[in-house]
């Protein structure tokens, strides 16, 4: 017990050096050096959504109950760690300086370089092996939705343009999809373990807390758009990352409200609850 306690405590002292060491100039340089890595992992994406159900057709899904809970279990984990880092900093931030400081001026004192440095940069590398969550639907054989693959898709793309420059709002947008994964995976997970009756009531307010991450999202895009292109006061948000962002964050809210309709609105009178539970599982539902 107490080799396993060293060994545990030798991982976190590890993992507390790595991260308050952490150096942002390293980070900028990644996203620069290796922005074609995008491009090719976007076509292998684009390539296993219209290839993949078809190259199982034929072949017994894969039996993955045992990794899917690993797997999940393990992003609900660093989802709550990044959400400890990051919900702090947006706290002390937002309590110490105007709003529009925080959104539109990068503070270099406290957003370069640290832990809070490599927790963001931990949520934008983090979306391509998210993508994993398809790979895992298509071995077993379930339905890759469009809402599941344009969310994946798109939100990668932001992410690594995002890492290329110092955006001031990406402590915003890391935040909220720390904090919703965290309840998300969480979810899973338990519904992995057996659970799903037990935590089926949640399912319908996880969906209503990504709508409303959506929304937030939105309003933080345009906000910065209007000191953009409109204020005096400008912002240190690129243009295109606000264009992006408004297409974006535009784009999910819809989709995910036609998604709370027609899975809790329309068909709530016509199947149990249980069954609602298991397909949110089959699914998927992603955020940003």
């Amino acid at each position: 017990m107490s080799v396993l306690s060293s060994h545990t405590q030798s991982l976190l002292d590890l993992l507390a050096s790595i991260t308050h060491n952490f150096n942002s100039d390293n980070a900028v340089m990644f996203f620069s050096d290796y922005g074609d890595v995008l491009q090719y992992v976007c076509v292998l994406y684009i390539v296993l959504i219209l290839l993949g159900p078809r190259a199982m057709e034929g072949r017994e899904a894969c039996e993955l109950s045992g990794v899917i809970r690993v797997w999940n279990l393990l992003l609900a984990v660093f989802s709550i760690a990044g959400s400890a880092y990051c919900v702090t900093l947006l706290v002390y931030m937002s309590a110490s300086r105007p709003f529009y400081n925080v959104v539109c001026r990068f503070d270099y004192s406290v957003l370069y370089d640290g832990a809070f440095s490599f927790w963001v940069f931990s949520f934008m590398v983090s979306k391509i092996p998210e993508m994993l969550d398809t790979v895992f639907l298509c071995l077993r054989k379930k339905p890759i939705t469009f809402l599941h693959a344009y969310h994946h898709l798109t939100v990668t793309i932001f992410s690594w343009n995002g890492g290329r420059h110092l955006l001031p709002s990406g402590i915003w947008f890391a935040t909220m999809n720390y904090v919703v994964h965290s309840f998300m995976y969480s979810y899973y997970f338990l519904c992995s373990c057996g659970l799903k009756r037990v935590v089926a009531p949640i399912a319908p307010l996880i969906t209503g807390l990504q709508i409303a991450q959506m929304v937030f999202g939105y309003a933080i895009c345009l906000y910065t758009a209007y000191h953009k292109f409109v204020s005096p006061y400008g912002c240190e948000t690129p243009a295109q990352l606000i264009r992006m962002g408004l297409l974006m964050y535009g784009s999910y809210f819809f989709l995910f409200v036609g998604f709370f309709i027609s899975r809790y609105g329309k068909e709530k009178s016509r199947r149990p609850r249980k069954t609602s539970a298991e397909t949110a599982i089959v699914e998927r539902r992603p955020i940003t």
